[in-house]
């Protein structure tokens, strides 16, 4: 007998969006999400992509993908005194929203 996953009894229509709300909260503005998606076009000009960030952040405060998004920036870019501020901010988020904290 076969044991199959969660994931596997999803089967291929699973709905991106469906997925994506699940494992970053859901309710994210489209306007934060456009900001982000720009944020990814422009990650070669550190300050527009920068500057996408911050709006999307401005937009949907405090969000999992728009904290998310910071520190993969910051990461990649090497600026990990800043992206170590935005894991500690994630880190709380997810205490938080856990009972954890």
């Amino acid at each position: 007998m076969t044991q199959t996953t969660s994931l596997d009894m999803a089967g291929p229509g699973l709905d991106d969006g469906l997925l994506a709300a699940a494992l970053l909260g859901g309710g994210l503005p489209p306007a934060a999400e456009a900001h982000l998606n720009q944020a990814g076009h422009s990650y070669h000009q550190d300050e527009v992509a920068e500057r996408h960030l911050r709006e999307a952040q401005a937009l949907a405060p405090g969000h999992a993908a728009v904290l998310i998004g910071l520190y993969r920036f910051y990461f990649y870019k090497g600026r990990l005194a800043e992206a170590l501020e935005v894991a500690k901010q994630c880190l709380e988020k997810a205490a938080r929203e856990n009972n954890l904290a």
